[in-house]
């Protein structure tokens, strides 16, 4: 399925003890964009679970809502992943905005349910390095996250992305009528934690405002302006 053509919290420092320390090492950022009722996408979720399990990759899945209105609503998409899908396809200039579409460093997308393609993006990708350094460490009562110094980029923003490690759904309408479908690394909210200006920062956020009653795993991503490329990326797992 193709579709062509759609277009705060608090900030302070902490000087406690950490808690649990997040994946430091540079890695590749894949974006899934899928929907329920999209029958095209089965496969992308399962490819992005095997990706999921990839060393240096950080992958997230984003349900997207605007094929709601074929019969079946996607129980796990939010407006704003919708916004975020375009707001790539606005910054690449390309008006490209489909599903299954996976992005790459926020900069290529490729149909997410050809591996081949995926593979050769991803591989592309890996070649280079994440610019800036970035960490997320659970500290107490609080999410922390470090941004190294880097060049400066207009408009640069520090997101957190709490997500669930699987989500099982079961769809009773539409094009994927009958299918019980599983989805990985699955975006819960986009959270806006502050903006980097080329220089090293340290921002904290209460961890219940960014996951919820149930702690969850969460990934911190530094990115130029809106739909820009991908700068920087951590992943915290609330299992250490």
């Amino acid at each position: 399925m193709t579709r062509r053509g759609i277009l705060g919290l608090g900030l302070g420092a902490l000087a406690a003890p950490r808690m649990a320390q997040a994946q430091v090492a540079s890695a590749t950022v894949v974006e899934l964009f899928t929907s329920q009722g999209c029958s095209s996408c089965p496969p992308a979720d399962q490819l992005l679970a095997r990706l999921c399990a990839e060393k240096n990759l950080i992958a997230l899945t984003y349900n997207v809502d605007y094929w709601d209105y074929l019969g079946w609503q996607d129980s796990l998409a939010r407006p704003e992943f919708s916004e975020r899908q375009k707001a790539y396809a606005r910054a690449r200039g390309d008006a490209d905005v489909y599903t299954p579409q996976l992005v790459i460093n926020g900069l290529v997308h490729v149909p997410g349910n050809d591996e081949t393609m995926v593979r050769a993006a991803i591989a592309t990708a890996q070649t280079q390095s994440l610019p800036v350094s970035l960490s997320l460490a659970r500290e107490q009562d609080a999410l922390v996250i470090e941004a190294g110094p880097g060049a400066q980029v207009k408009g640069a923003s520090l997101v957190l992305v709490p997500f669930a490690e699987e989500v099982s759904v079961t769809i009773s309408r539409g094009e994927n009528n009958g299918q019980a479908i599983t989805y990985h690394h699955v975006a819960k909210r986009l959270i806006p934690a502050g903006l980097w200006q080329g220089k090293p920062v340290r921002l904290a956020l209460p961890a219940g405002d960014v996951m919820g009653e149930k702690p969850c795993d969460c990934v911190a991503l530094l990115q130029a302006e809106t739909g820009g490329a991908i700068l920087g990326a951590a992943r915290l797992n609330a299992a250490l």
